[in-house]
């Protein structure tokens, strides 16, 4: 589940660094595109996510909004939604948190 992830601080920390680092694009507008394939409204995303970049990290944010929003979402949605926005990357990160793999420790 992604509350597993957040409550995660090491892998959090992780997905958050990877996701707000620049690759082929803007990181703020990834992280829109992430959040609309997860169902986010635009208003939401667009209140959660800075129009310019910041020192604080936009993925904390959108992943703890998903938290609260949708706590039962589960990894394998969220791994499915990084596939769509080309981010194999962040998808090896969480990849032996899945259930059914001997590396689960959420």
């Amino acid at each position: 589940m992604i509350k597993d992830l957040i409550a995660e601080p090491d892998v959090m920390d992780t997905v958050c660094e990877l996701l707000n680092t620049k690759k082929r694009t803007n990181k703020v507008q990834g992280l829109k595109h992430l959040g609309r394939k997860l169902g986010i409204k635009k208003e939401i995303l667009d209140d959660l996510l800075p129009q310019q970049q910041v020192a604080e990290s936009p993925t904390e944010a959108l992943i703890s909004h998903l938290g609260g929003k949708n706590p039962s979402l589960t990894l394998e949605h969220f791994i499915w939604a990084l596939h769509f926005v080309d981010r194999p990357d962040v998808h090896a990160v969480l990849g032996p948190y899945l259930p059914g793999t001997a590396l689960v420790s959420f």
